[in-house]
């Protein structure tokens, strides 16, 4: 893959890591987050996989911020 050869994604991991350390999350709150620029729904039902309930919440948040394409 191209972005792998390049160097982009690992730039992208490294951007993501920081930002979720920021915001308190766990690097999989980014996921959801990621499922969540399709549409809302299977982005809400993709927290199921972090492991508290303030960090589901949090992660929910900020998909409010997120516009459905």
């Amino acid at each position: 893959m191209l972005l792998e050869e390049v160097g982009i994604l690992a730039r992208v991991m490294v951007w993501m890591y920081s930002a979720a350390k920021k915001l308190g999350l766990q690097l999989k709150a980014f996921i959801p987050v990621l499922l969540g620029l399709g549409c809302s729904v299977p982005a809400v039902t993709g927290i199921r996989i972090l492991s508290t309930r303030r960090q589901g919440l949090a992660t929910i948040a900020m998909l409010a911020f997120i516009p459905c394409s």
